[in-house]
């Protein structure tokens, strides 16, 4: 009981991190260019979170976190890849990263695949290796990044039931969506979603990375999962 009451206020403390992250996340903040990063776009924070005179600063670093980076934000976040790498949590931390999305969705004929714009999706590590946020910038028709359909899920393992709590929130589609992930034996992660619930269902597989690149698929059923059709998959490859 004290176990899920920890994973709870954990869950908790870290939601409020999302808000943090998520406001930049704004239709002028996506237009900034690919080398931006957070840090560069919360240049203003940085220039009035000085502290006052004769005010000592603080700076609480979690036990065994690596020292400051000098970015006001991966300081906050304890934004340090390598702390998603080890136990359980590198099961999506080895996604942690920036990349390229080829995408296809299947035709209305069952078969033939059709390629899309494409996308940039970006895992950070955040909470000194406590989950793994992402977010998800669809090309437009030119390549560049497009303002409709970009959004963040936040993933946190729940060591209690072995398995991932997602949840994805952006603009275009309902404000709250909860999908559960599950590793499998075959090292991929599995989700279905939990609510909204999804009719006809459907399900996501995040295929093990492997030379800089990996897999991912989305699948839908028709007769109550008893069989599952491909409708929409992408290829992830490093972003250089």
């Amino acid at each position: 009981m004290k176990r899920k009451a920890l994973y709870i206020v954990q869950l908790l403390l870290l939601a409020g991190i999302v808000f943090l992250v998520s406001v930049p996340l704004s239709r002028d903040a996506m237009q900034v260019s690919d080398q931006q990063s957070l840090g560069q776009q919360t240049q203003n924070l940085d220039d009035t979170s000085a502290p006052a005179p004769n005010q000592p600063e603080v700076i609480i670093i979690q036990s065994g976190a690596p020292p400051p980076s000098g970015d006001v934000l991966d300081d906050l976040l304890l934004d340090h890849p390598s702390a998603c790498l080890n136990g359980p949590v590198a099961q999506f931390g080895r996604y942690v990263g920036d990349w390229d999305i080829a995408e296809q969705t299947v035709s209305s004929d069952g078969e033939t695949w059709v390629a899309g714009n494409g996308a940039r999706w970006k895992f950070s590590c955040i909470g000194g290796g406590k989950a793994v946020q992402d977010y998800w910038v669809p090309n437009g028709p030119d390549g560049e990044s497009f303002l409709y359909g970009f959004g963040s899920n936040f993933r946190i393992y729940d060591p209690i039931t072995d398995s991932w709590d997602t949840v994805w929130a952006g603009p275009g589609g309902p404000s709250f969506t909860h999908i559960k992930g599950k590793q499998d034996a075959d090292g991929n992660i599995v989700m279905h979603w939990v609510s909204p619930m999804q009719d006809p269902p459907r399900r996501i597989t995040f295929f093990p990375p492997a030379n800089n690149a990996w897999d991912w698929l989305l699948e839908m059923s028709y007769d109550d999962g008893a069989t599952w059709q491909p409708v929409y998959k992408i290829k992830a490859t490093k972003r250089r």
